[in-house]
């Protein structure tokens, strides 16, 4: 499955990420880093990560043409 996580490199949204990954579906993470880091991430052959904010239609768009999620996982951080 492709799975689309925002907000993936967050505590539960790298967890998730892992646990996906795991079973073997593709995943990419969409994160603007303002709460996220990039340490809770290690490369594996089927993630993909994009940084960047999800307030940017072009991009979204750009990742729903490119990628084709199947799912989405929206995780967010209230600051």
């Amino acid at each position: 499955m492709r799975v689309l996580i925002t907000g993936g490199a967050g505590f539960i949204g790298s967890h998730v990420a892992d646990q996906l990954l795991a079973r073997g579906d593709k995943v990419l993470v969409i994160d603007n880093y303002a709460t996220g880091r990039r340490d809770n991430l290690s490369a594996q052959p089927n993630l993909a990560i994009i940084e960047g904010t999800i307030a940017d239609t072009d991009l979204v768009n750009r990742i729903f043409d490119d990628f084709q999620p199947e799912v989405v996982v929206h995780f967010q951080r209230k600051v």
